[in-house]
């Protein structure tokens, strides 16, 4: 039998936890629709243009345009497209179409539905960031096919999606780099420019980033967006004037929107609303502005009649009828009855055969069509009757069809899923048994079990033989298989595991195992509702406010119950003269009415979620262009502060460094222009962040240094060396968060240690021995779970939320000239999570400052034995550890299970979805931050 620490066991445990999450997110966000896998090499049915119509011969419309241009700006959202904005553009265009979009909201997935008439996975958000996936079927794929030439530049991500297509590319080096406003669009306009004077290409794409780069930086009321409409509108001007324009079709659109806060990946109406302004020689009648709502995969049928080429066989948009104008009667149906042909093929391989309404419509359609031919080749007169019973028929058809196909377009993978929920919630279940015991190590020390593992595995095995021939479990590939079998015995075992200490609870010879709850009732509760809470996607969107509410009333509760229990002290036997002794007790309790104001004041930072959008928070003035010198007064109230808490946790030598990095923190900010300097030079910013990195290694170094070449320690003083690490470590992320921070966020860093502080001192006045033996244990499951409420709390303080497009990507980019994806990811995810990182880390150098006070003076040390108090140290550490794990997970495995009942909700991709990246990634983040925690622990046991 092998003994295993508690520690080893959390992070073996949360291992399997996050197996069971990936393999529920594969299951649940499967990489392609069932409408993108439907055709097989073999299929039986033809999605080619149809050549006759119940014996009559059809004429395919010739092509229509000798040239065709789309340029797509980036982020360009429907209202951004007006007379003050772009003036030329919203006069000079034949038509204007209101585009919707379909989530998610972000650039690859959005010009894969733009290039194939499909829409795109969830999981198309991840691509997005790795840009690995390529098509084998869209636009570009049959304009080569038909020996068309077709010139690019911009967005590399198009050469990504379509490798060796191009006659001509130049794609920019670094797409997403967000600090390039100018230079990547100057570049696609220069190329343009001499692409104008060539004859040789039949179609041209041009991908503008500036606008997205404006909107992630600055935000979507930044005067640079409106300078770049107005750039925008010039390079519309340019190709109007080109001497080939004549003959050519020209198609403004954009990927995606942008929402208010500059930001896009989310829902809302700006994110998901784009124009799309057609320019041609010719117009019937010039700024149309049409109320029709289409959508992005509208684009495709109707460009690809218009171009004479095949609809992509995955498409499922519908015709744009006001772009077929200029084609004759004959031709409008043939293209009517092509693309609806085409979704009812597609329908009847994905439901079969079926006597349905639309079905319905098309027979009548192609009776209508067949009259207007047959009355067209005999040379009778036509009949506009005849036209509108066909066009009518067939728009009702193939609308009908469409939406259909994009209602059931998912297909999940039960056999992942169930085996993830299972595995997690086993795991959970095995991790909450544990917290649950005073005890837990009796388990412990016979972990693992190898006969209990092997009979794991051989259950595993025969189970997935049943299902694999019952075809419950369709995948066939051997490291699936093994992957899958493997996840279904750590299942097993921890299966095995629960119900073996179920039965000791039960059984009378196991009394010695004593219950203990791991969680206070009142915040029990409070978790319990939360959970329920996130089966509404209104509770979702506004998570904020529930924990705004738990957080903020567990605050006020604790601080009621230190003010009754002072004022009464303070009063034993002089009733008379409580009133005057409670300004006494007021001003004992100072600290803790601070920080029952910096809880209210941090709330108006940032206004977050979609109840109260309208509202204008703290952080929107401040950040105005007129407000520069409030933004700086706030800047330097927060470096303030947090080198007043630097101070509390390092020695007079780690004092210099800090306050060495606290100033490069201001004079990077002051040299990008975001706050007042008195010499600013954009140049120099990277000579300070030089000196910020050199000072954040001096900080981190000083504490090893001490201990290599200080006198050498041994028993006791291993944990102060421990402690003196810790607090440099934790000083190095603070220093680097409030560089990350926008400057009116960065006093959120110091405000959430102090609101710690504060809490931990209000809980140590908690005492309730009748349910709890120990009543430091008691204390300590206070601040554990009264940690993460208040790491929600300021979570959402920061401006983050349940939607993507909250994320903020310009952080990563500080310090960077190119873009590099695991600095950029490491940053991003450092800024986004901080509050979390921050509270974890202070809440284990404050359980180990417990410690430090715990242990007996030096002459004390020889008549204690050492072992004893180590157990007592230990035992309260893994408690907090234990505690905080199952309190992380917990509601995550509870979500899993709500994810799976509302699969087939209306928001489970634009609300449910998110959520459950943010819950997973959250677990992701503490996973590593627990591992090299628990690496210190083995290093300084």
């Amino acid at each position: 039998m092998t003994k295993i620490s508690q520690e080893s066991f959390l992070f073996l445990t949360l291992t399997c936890f996050l197996l069971g999450t990936g393999l529920f997110f594969v299951g649940f966000f499967p990489v392609a629709y069932e409408t993108v896998e439907i055709i097989s090499k073999n299929d039986d049915l033809s999605y080619e243009r149809p050549v006759s119509l119940n014996g009559i011969r059809l004429v395919q419309p010739a092509k229509k345009y000798p040239q065709t241009i789309l340029m797509v700006v980036d982020a360009l959202r429907w209202n951004f497209l007006n007379k003050t904005n772009m003036p030329f553009t919203y006069e000079n265009a034949c038509m204007h179409f209101s585009i919707e979009v379909d989530i998610p909201t972000v650039t690859m997935p959005r010009l894969k539905s733009l290039t194939t008439g499909t829409l795109s996975t969830f999981i198309d958000i991840i691509l997005n960031l790795g840009e690995t996936e390529q098509l084998d079927d869209s636009l570009i794929h049959q304009l080569v096919k038909n020996g068309a030439n077709i010139s690019f530049v911009g967005d590399r991500t198009w050469t990504n999606l379509f490798p060796n297509k191009f006659y001509r590319q130049q794609a920019n080096v670094d797409s997403f780099y967000v600090n390039d406003f100018y230079e990547g669009d100057k570049n696609v306009t220069q190329y343009l420019m001499k692409e104008l004077t060539l004859y040789d290409w039949n179609m041209l794409i041009l991908h503008y980033l500036g606008l997205d780069h404006i909107g992630h930086v600055e935000g979507s009321t930044s005067s640079r967006i409106f300078q770049k409409l107005n750039e925008m509108d010039k390079v519309v001007q340019k190709i109007y004037n080109g001497q080939n324009f004549h003959n050519q079709l020209v198609l403004i659109t954009a990927d995606h929107g942008m929402r208010n806060g500059g930001g896009h990946g989310g829902s809302t109406t700006e994110e998901r609303f784009v124009p799309l302004s057609v320019f041609k020689k010719n117009c019937t009648a010039k700024n149309l502005i049409n109320n029709v709502k289409y959508k992005q995969i509208d684009i495709v049928p109707t460009l690809a009649v218009l171009l004479s080429i095949d609809i992509p066989k995955h498409s499922v948009g519908c015709l744009i009828l006001e772009m077929l104008q200029d084609l004759t009667y004959e031709d409008q149906l043939y293209a009517l009855y092509y693309n609806t042909k085409q979704l009812l093929q597609l329908t009847k391989r994905r439901y079969g055969q079926q006597d349905t309404e639309y079905l319905s419509w098309f027979l009548k359609a192609k009776s209508a069509h067949f009259d207007f031919l047959s009355k067209l080749r005999n040379k009778k007169e036509q009949s506009s009757f005849d036209f509108e019973q066909a066009k009518l028929n067939y728009v009702r058809s193939s609308r009908t069809i469409s939406t259909l196909l994009s209602e059931s377009r998912v297909r999940f993978h039960y056999d992942f899923i169930a085996i993830g929920l299972t595995l997690t919630t086993m795991t959970t279940g095995y991790i909450l048994i544990f917290a649950l015991f005073t005890e837990s190590n009796y388990e412990l020390e016979n972990f693992p079990k190898y006969k209990r593992l092997m009979l794991s595995l051989c259950v595993a095995i025969f189970i997935y033989l049943i299902c694999y021939y019952k075809a419950i479990i369709k995948t066939s590939h051997i490291l699936n298989a093994g992957f899958i079998t493997l996840s279904m015995s750590i299942a097993i075992y921890f299966g095995i595991n629960i119900v073996k200490m179920i039965f000791k609870i039960i059984l009378p010879m196991h009394k010695s195992m004593q219950m203990a709850l791991s969680i206070p009732i009142p915040l029990l509760a409070c978790f319990i509702f939360h959970t329920c809470s996130l089966a509404s996607s209104s509770f979702i969107e506004e998570e904020h406010q529930t924990w705004y509410y738990l957080g903020a009333t567990a605050l006020i509760l604790l601080f009621m119950n230190k003010f009754r229990k002072a004022t009464i002290e303070s009063n034993i036997g002089q009733e008379y003269f409580l009133f005057k002794n409670i300004h006494k007790t007021i001003w004992k309790m100072r600290s803790d009415i601070k920080m029952l104001i910096v809880v209210t004041l941090m709330r108006k930072l940032n206004q977050t979620g979609d109840r109260w959008k309208d509202l204008i928070d703290l952080g929107d003035i401040l950040n105005e262009h007129d407000n520069k010198a409030a933004l700086t007064l706030f800047f330097i109230i927060g470096l303030v502060m947090l080198l007043m808490q630097l101070k509390n946790v390092n020695g007079p030598l780690e004092i210099v460094p800090c306050f060495f990095a606290t100033m490069c923190i201001y004079c990077f900010r002051g040299a990008s222009g975001t706050v007042n300097l008195v010499q600013s030079e954009d140049h120099n910013k990277y000579v300070i962040l030089m000196l910020f990195w050199i000072s954040i290694v001096i900080l981190a170094i000083i504490p090893y240094a001490k201990i290599i070449f200080g006198k050498k320690t041994y028993g006791y003083a291993r944990k102060p060396n421990l402690i003196k690490i810790l607090n440099a470590n934790f000083s190095c992320f603070l220093l680097v968060s409030a560089l990350l921070h926008k400057p009116h966020n960065v006093i959120l860093v110091p405000a959430l240690v102090f609101v710690l502080q504060v809490t931990y001192s209000l809980c140590d006045n908690l005492h309730n021995q009748r349910f709890w033996r120990d009543n430091q244990l008691h204390v300590l499951a206070y601040k554990t779970v009264l940690t993460i409420f208040v790491a929600k709390m300021f979570y959402f303080y920061q401006g983050n939320s349940n939607s993507l497009a909250t994320i903020d990507l310009n952080p990563g980019y500080i310090g960077q000239t190119s873009y590099n994806p695991i600095i950029v990811g490491t940053f991003v995810t450092l800024n986004t999570y901080c509050a979390y990182i921050v509270a974890f880390l202070y809440l284990i150098l404050h359980t180990f400052s417990i410690q430090a006070k715990q242990m007996p003076r030096r002459e004390e040390k020889e008549q204690v034995t050492n072992s004893a108090l180590v157990i007592v140290n230990e035992k309260q550490l893994q408690y907090v550890i234990s505690l905080y794990t199952i309190s992380t997970i917990m509601p995550v495995a509870a979500y899993l299970g709500l994810m799976m009942i509302f699969r087939y909700h209306l928001f489970i991709y634009s609300v449910f979805a998110p959520k459950f990246f943010y819950e997973v990634y959250n677990v992701f983040v503490f996973y590593f931050i627990f591992a090299l925690t628990n690496l210190y622990f083995k290093l300084f046991k």
